[in-house]
Protein backbone atom coordinates (compact mmCIF):
# COMPACT_ATOMS: atom_id res chain seq x y z
CA UNK A 1 0.00 0.00 0.00
CA UNK A 2 0.92 3.35 -0.51
CA UNK A 3 0.38 5.75 2.52
CA UNK A 4 -3.00 8.27 1.88
CA UNK A 5 -1.51 11.30 2.36
CA UNK A 6 -4.90 12.54 4.56
CA UNK A 7 -6.59 9.54 5.65
CA UNK A 8 -9.55 11.51 7.78
CA UNK A 9 -10.36 12.67 4.51
CA UNK A 10 -9.31 10.47 1.43
CA UNK A 11 -9.92 6.14 0.95
CA UNK A 12 -9.26 4.33 -1.66
CA UNK A 13 -11.82 2.25 -4.49
CA UNK A 14 -11.67 -0.82 -5.86
CA UNK A 15 -12.41 -1.24 -9.61
CA UNK A 16 -12.90 -4.86 -10.46
CA UNK A 17 -11.83 -5.63 -13.99
CA UNK A 18 -14.11 -7.73 -16.12
CA UNK A 19 -13.44 -11.58 -16.08
CA UNK A 20 -14.79 -13.92 -18.97
CA UNK A 21 -15.25 -16.58 -16.34
CA UNK A 22 -16.04 -17.05 -12.57
CA UNK A 23 -13.74 -19.02 -11.48
CA UNK A 24 -11.35 -16.14 -13.15
CA UNK A 25 -9.19 -15.07 -10.28
CA UNK A 26 -10.21 -11.45 -9.00
CA UNK A 27 -8.28 -8.55 -10.40
CA UNK A 28 -8.73 -5.12 -9.33
CA UNK A 29 -6.77 -1.72 -9.48
CA UNK A 30 -7.27 0.53 -6.22
CA UNK A 31 -7.04 3.96 -6.58
CA UNK A 32 -6.98 6.70 -3.70
CA UNK A 33 -9.64 9.67 -4.04
CA UNK A 34 -10.90 12.28 -1.96
CA UNK A 35 -14.27 12.22 -0.25
CA UNK A 36 -14.26 15.93 -0.44
CA UNK A 37 -14.92 15.19 -4.40
CA UNK A 38 -17.57 12.84 -3.62
CA UNK A 39 -16.65 9.91 -5.60
CA UNK A 40 -19.20 7.82 -7.53
CA UNK A 41 -18.97 4.28 -5.57
CA UNK A 42 -20.19 1.47 -3.81
CA UNK A 43 -20.18 0.04 -0.44
CA UNK A 44 -19.69 -3.13 0.35
CA UNK A 45 -20.50 -4.49 3.97
CA UNK A 46 -20.11 -7.74 4.41
CA UNK A 47 -19.58 -10.19 7.38
CA UNK A 48 -15.27 -10.70 7.29
CA UNK A 49 -16.20 -14.85 8.02
CA UNK A 50 -13.55 -17.27 8.97
CA UNK A 51 -9.80 -15.83 9.11
CA UNK A 52 -8.60 -19.07 8.01
CA UNK A 53 -10.35 -19.67 4.93
CA UNK A 54 -8.55 -17.44 2.30
CA UNK A 55 -9.07 -16.51 -1.25
CA UNK A 56 -6.33 -14.48 -3.30
CA UNK A 57 -6.57 -11.00 -5.00
CA UNK A 58 -4.33 -9.57 -7.51
CA UNK A 59 -3.93 -6.14 -8.09
CA UNK A 60 -0.69 -4.33 -9.91
CA UNK A 61 -2.93 -1.15 -11.59
CA UNK A 62 -3.74 -3.23 -15.21
CA UNK A 63 -3.77 -6.63 -15.78
CA UNK A 64 -1.09 -8.48 -14.14
CA UNK A 65 1.40 -10.81 -16.44
CA UNK A 66 0.51 -14.34 -16.12
CA UNK A 67 3.79 -14.49 -13.56
CA UNK A 68 2.15 -11.92 -11.04
CA UNK A 69 -0.70 -14.74 -10.96
CA UNK A 70 1.69 -17.42 -9.23
CA UNK A 71 4.01 -15.43 -7.73
CA UNK A 72 3.50 -13.81 -4.18
CA UNK A 73 4.00 -10.18 -6.26
CA UNK A 74 0.70 -8.36 -6.08
CA UNK A 75 -1.55 -10.99 -4.33
CA UNK A 76 -3.53 -10.37 -1.04
CA UNK A 77 -5.88 -12.66 1.15
CA UNK A 78 -9.00 -11.81 1.65
CA UNK A 79 -11.74 -13.91 3.60
CA UNK A 80 -13.30 -16.17 0.95
CA UNK A 81 -16.58 -14.24 1.94
CA UNK A 82 -15.07 -11.18 1.12
CA UNK A 83 -13.73 -13.27 -2.14
CA UNK A 84 -17.08 -14.53 -3.20
CA UNK A 85 -19.11 -10.83 -2.59
CA UNK A 86 -16.25 -9.27 -5.06
CA UNK A 87 -17.20 -11.93 -7.42
CA UNK A 88 -21.28 -11.44 -7.24
CA UNK A 89 -20.05 -8.07 -7.95
CA UNK A 90 -17.64 -8.67 -10.66
CA UNK A 91 -20.35 -10.82 -12.48
CA UNK A 92 -23.38 -8.50 -12.18
CA UNK A 93 -21.76 -5.07 -12.50
CA UNK A 94 -23.26 -2.57 -15.08
CA UNK A 95 -20.10 -0.70 -16.11
CA UNK A 96 -16.56 -0.72 -16.82
CA UNK A 97 -16.05 1.98 -14.35
CA UNK A 98 -17.62 0.14 -11.15
CA UNK A 99 -15.86 1.22 -7.98
CA UNK A 100 -16.72 -0.20 -4.51
CA UNK A 101 -15.04 0.16 -0.99
CA UNK A 102 -14.28 -2.93 0.66
CA UNK A 103 -12.53 -2.23 4.36
CA UNK A 104 -10.20 -5.58 4.24
CA UNK A 105 -8.76 -3.91 1.17
CA UNK A 106 -9.22 -0.29 1.06
CA UNK A 107 -8.09 0.25 4.83
CA UNK A 108 -4.47 -0.55 5.05
CA UNK A 109 -5.02 -2.91 7.89
CA UNK A 110 -1.52 -3.04 8.99
CA UNK A 111 -1.01 0.53 9.62
CA UNK A 112 -3.03 0.95 12.59
CA UNK A 113 -3.28 5.02 13.10
CA UNK A 114 -4.54 4.88 9.20
CA UNK A 115 -7.29 1.70 10.23
CA UNK A 116 -8.15 4.11 13.64
CA UNK A 117 -8.47 7.22 10.82
CA UNK A 118 -10.21 5.12 8.39
CA UNK A 119 -12.77 4.00 11.35
CA UNK A 120 -13.55 7.17 11.93
CA UNK A 121 -14.66 7.96 8.01
CA UNK A 122 -16.58 5.03 7.79
CA UNK A 123 -20.07 6.68 7.79
CA UNK A 124 -19.43 9.02 5.33
CA UNK A 125 -18.11 5.98 2.94
CA UNK A 126 -21.50 4.41 3.54
CA UNK A 127 -23.70 7.84 3.77
CA UNK A 128 -21.59 8.89 0.31
CA UNK A 129 -22.38 5.28 -1.61
CA UNK A 130 -24.91 5.08 -4.54
CA UNK A 131 -25.08 2.10 -3.30
CA UNK A 132 -24.42 -0.46 0.10
CA UNK A 133 -24.78 -4.01 -0.87
CA UNK A 134 -25.25 -6.68 2.02
CA UNK A 135 -23.34 -9.79 2.21
CA UNK A 136 -23.86 -12.06 4.54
Amino acid sequence: YSALPDPSRQTRLITLLASEYDSDPLLYNLETVSLEDAPTSHALSYIWGDPSNKDMVVTNGNRPREDDLYSGRNKLEVTKNLADAMRYLRAHKRTDRFRIWADAICINQEDIEERNEQVKIMHRVYSGAEWVWVWL
